[in-house]
C-alpha cells in the first residue's frame, strides 16, 4: 500500500486525520528491531490505522517501511537532540495530526490487539496507557503483564500517581490530539526521562485522568541500549538524578507534581510488585553526593 498523502503547508507537514496513527521514532540503532516492528504493525487486528515514522537519521528506512500493509508516512526529523526531536514532532502533531495518537517505540513490539483496544478506550478517554510484557533481545516474552496487579484496585489514575516514578512511556501511551494544546515547554536541560515529563505535564496542565489497560501490551525489549530497563534495580544515583531533573523541569515550567486526583500506588519494594520506571531506589547521603538539589514537592 502506498504512503499516506503528505503535504507541506503553513502548519507543517499534514497527515490524514481520518484514521488513528501509530507514531514511532526511528534511528540507526533500532535497525535490528525494525523488521519485527513492521511485522507487529501488520499483525494488528480490528482497526484501520496508519503509521507515522519520524526518521532520526536512519539511512535506509524505506527498505523496512515498504513492507507495511497500511498507509504510512516518513517524515525526516529536524537536526535536534532526541528530546528536541520529540518536542518538534509533538508540536507538528498538535498543529496538524491525527485525532488519535498511539505512541510505539520502534525497538519494541506490541500485542496484536493493541491498536484495537487503545482506539476503543480513547472513545471515552483522553489518555490511556497499556501494560508491558518483558521480552529478551530476540523478542521472546519471559514475563507477561508486569504491572497488571498494581492496578487491580482501580485502572484509573491521576497525575499524582506518577509523581515519584513513571509508567507513561513513548512505547505504551496513547492520547487524543487535543491534549497537545497543553504541551509543556521544552526544558532547557535535556532529560533522560522526557516521556515522563511530557505525559505528566499534559496531565497536570489539563487535570485529566488516565486509564490503564491490561487487555493489550507493549512488548518491552530488554537490551543494552534501553535508557530505563526493568530488569533488576536502576542504579541509585542515576535514578535519583533522573527524578530530581524531572521535578526541577516541572517546577520551572510552572507545573506542580502535586495532584488531588489519583494517589501513589503501594511501592513495589513494599509489596513484591514489579517496579515502575525510576521507582526502585534506596539511598543515603553517599548516594546523593554531587547531585544538585531540585525543588521539593
Amino acid at each position: 500500500m502506498k504512503d499516506a498523502e503528505i503535504r507541506h503547508g503553513s502548519t507543517g507537514w499534514g497527515i490524514s486525520t481520518q484514521i488513528p496513527w501509530v507514531v514511532t521514532f526511528v534511528y540507526p540503532e533500532a535497525t535490528p528491531f525494525l523488521s519485527a516492528f513492521v511485522r507487529d504493525c501488520n499483525a494488528q487486528v480490528g482497526s484501520d490505522f496508519g503509521v507515522l515514522i519520524i526518521n532520526d537519521g536512519h539511512p535506509d528506512i524505506q527498505r523496512f517501511v515498504g513492507e507495511l500493509h497500511m498507509p504510512h508516512a516518513v517524515i525526516p526529523a529536524e537536526p535536534l537532540s532526541p528530546q528536541g526531536i520529540r518536542f518538534w514532532a509533538l508540536r507538528l502533531l498538535r498543529d496538524d495530526g491525527s485525532d488519535i495518537l498511539i505512541f510505539q517505540d520502534s525497538d519494541d513490539g506490541m500485542s496484536p490487539n493493541r491498536v484495537q483496544e487503545v482506539v476503543e478506550a480513547l472513545r471515552e478517554e483522553n489518555l490511556v496507557v497499556n501494560d508491558l510484557d518483558l521480552t529478551d533481545t530476540d523478542g521472546s516474552v519471559f514475563k507477561k503483564n508486569i504491572w497488571e496487579s498494581r492496578f487491580r484496585e482501580s485502572p484509573r489514575f491521576g497525575a499524582g500517581a506518577v509523581k515519584e516514578f513513571n509508567f507513561l512511556g513513548f512505547g505504551n501511551t496513547a492520547i487524543r490530539r487535543e491534549l497537545l494544546k497543553w504541551l509543556p515547554p521544552e526544558p532547557e536541560e535535556s532529560l533522560i526521562a522526557v516521556d515522563w515529563y511530557i505525559f505528566s505535564g499534559l496531565m497536570l496542565g489539563t487535570g485529566t485522568e488516565g486509564l490503564f489497560l491490561s487487555a493489550c501490551t507493549t512488548r518491552y525489549r530488554q537490551h543494552a541500549s534501553n535508557a530505563a530497563g526493568l530488569m533488576g534495580r536502576t542504579a541509585d544515583k542515576k535514578a535519583l538524578q533522573v527524578r530530581r531533573a524531572h521535578q526541577k523541569a516541572l517546577y520551572q515550567a510552572g507545573l506542580s507534581a502535586e495532584s488531588s486526583i489519583g494517589g501513589l500506588r503501594q511501592k513495589a519494594s513494599e509489596s513484591g510488585f514489579h517496579p515502575f520506571w525510576w521507582e526502585e531506589t534506596q539511598h543515603d547521603e553517599r548516594d546523593t553526593a554531587g547531585i544538585e538539589d531540585g525543588p521539593q514537592f
